[in-house]
């Protein structure tokens, strides 16, 4: 997944993109909200060491963190995309690439190829040896992903200096600044977007089923107490 040779939007890729992610915003958004609720609700129940909402619990996390992560890289695109001065857009892709960063640090870890580094690796090591065996395919593909994904948007140690600091070179500073390609760290966002994507539908696909189960759960709990 080399960014090198990408070849800037059209106008009318860039209004695709920008209606698009405001598409996305509009549906993640209200989902965000819900995710949240669910999860402080269920940190309240004081059932912590049952299998079921534990794992729900930890997915109900990684669906947060990648929710709230693909909601930050629509908005700073479209920040870019809408800006109204040179500078304005500049600020953007700078802001945007150091989502990128912060966001592959949290999904999988900067420096190793462990699973262990990942943020769904505390849902997977919740998962009974059955449950494991169950989703395997979305486990491999997952290990796989991570194994594979490489843009050097993201990981440029010292465009990540650049971006989160204000550089004793001022000189060298204004350079990143005045060089950073938008096109490049637009195509790498929307690739780290794909790869989100493919393990949401795995978090999502784990919840429909532990929604089954917590609603025998909460049937049992409800018939505990009445009894």
């Amino acid at each position: 997944m080399d960014t090198s040779t990408k070849h800037p939007m059209t106008y009318e890729q860039a209004r695709h993109l920008f209606l698009n992610m405001g598409e996305a915003i509009k549906e993640l958004e209200p989902n965000v909200d819900k995710l949240a609720q669910t999860l402080s609700h269920i940190e309240n129940i004081n059932m912590m060491d049952n299998y079921t909402l534990n794992v729900t619990k930890n997915a109900l996390t990684c669906q947060l963190t990648i929710s709230l992560i693909h909601l930050d890289l629509c908005a700073a695109t479209r920040q870019y995309l809408s800006g109204l001065t040179n500078y304005d857009q500049r600020f953007a892709i700078k802001n945007l690439q150091a989502i990128l960063n912060e966001a592959y640090k949290r999904v999988f870890g900067f420096s190793s190829t462990k699973l262990k580094d990942t943020l769904i690796y505390p849902l997977i090591s919740s998962l009974s040896d059955e449950d494991k065996d169950k989703y395997r395919s979305y486990l491999d593909k997952m290990a796989s992903i991570k194994s594979n994904f490489h843009e050097p948007t993201i990981f440029n140690k010292e465009s990540r200096c650049m971006i989160y600091h204000y550089s004793n070179d001022i000189l060298k500073a204004h350079k990143f600044l005045s060089d950073i390609d938008a096109d490049v760290v637009i195509h790498a966002s929307n690739q780290f977007l794909s790869v989100i994507v493919q393990l949401s539908e795995f978090v999502h696909n784990l919840l429909l089923d532990f929604d089954k189960r917590m609603m025998l759960l909460l049937e049992s709990l409800r018939n505990t107490i009445e009894d």
